[in-house]
């Protein structure tokens, strides 16, 4: 968990250094994020 945080934090850096590639996968993981929060939110309903 904890490289996944680093690794997402690195991202961050990069995109406000305004590395575009970056900030796509950060959309990306945003994306991917809501869809698993949509499917929890299912179960638990």
């Amino acid at each position: 968990m904890e490289d996944c945080k680093q690794g997402i934090q690195l991202l961050i850096e990069m995109a406000k250094k305004g590395d575009e590639g970056a900030t796509l996968m950060l959309k990306e993981i945003d994306n991917l994020l809501d869809e698993c929060e949509m499917v929890m939110l299912k179960k638990k309903g």
